[in-house]
């Protein structure tokens, strides 16, 4: 049996473990602010959400998110639901940008 998190808690120690799940739980509230506010494109939002859990529960017994493969496609659907999450601005119809 393998586990990610105790692994990093023994890297980082437990502050550092902390920080980095902190900073995982901004990114989180802020994907879900925009499944609740968004109304076009927040299935990437809740893309986003899914592949979050089923990461974080398979690391629990094994260490998926080591390969570099998946860590790199798991950053990218997280980047891009991060990216989502924030609400579209409305130009007027006129508008040159």
């Amino acid at each position: 049996m393998h586990s990610v998190y105790i692994e990093l808690i023994v890297d980082l120690g437990y502050v550092g473990f902390g920080l980095l799940m902190l900073v995982f739980v901004i990114i989180l509230s802020r994907v879900l602010i925009g499944i609740k506010t968004r109304r076009r494109n927040a299935i990437f939002s809740v893309l986003g959400l899914g592949v979050t859990v089923m990461i974080a529960v398979q690391n629990l017994l094994d260490f998926t998110i080591q390969i570099p493969a998946i860590a790199a496609t798991y950053a990218a659907i997280l980047g891009v639901a991060f990216a989502q999450s924030w609400p579209s601005q409305n130009r007027a119809a006129g508008s040159s940008r």
